[in-house]
């Protein structure tokens, strides 16, 4: 579990693709936001928004981005263990 700050003007294609090397997020989310909007698109186009007090569960294959000059705040239950890792593609830290 951890506590996700995304800063205005983040969007993973452009701040987190070139470390994970993959061509969209491959990580599973399921959170809860706190506040601020993000924007999602999966990889065959379909696009919604996350808002304070929406839970989410999102599969791999999608782009995201904050949205408006709040950041976006969530707690999330999976996803962030492998965030932000060499091709990851979803996989959750080792034990």
């Amino acid at each position: 579990m951890a506590r996700l700050i995304l800063a205005p003007g983040w969007r993973w294609s452009e701040s987190a693709k070139p470390t994970e090397l993959t061509d969209f997020c491959e990580h599973n989310h399921l959170g809860y936001c706190v506040s601020g909007s993000l924007e999602i698109q999966t990889s065959d186009g379909v696009r919604s928004t996350i808002r304070a007090h929406d839970t989410y569960a999102l599969p791999p294959g999608h782009d995201e981005w904050v949205v408006g000059s709040e950041p976006f705040v969530a707690i999330e239950f999976l996803g962030t263990a492998s965030f932000g890792r060499p091709r990851s593609r979803g996989s959750h830290a080792l034990i």
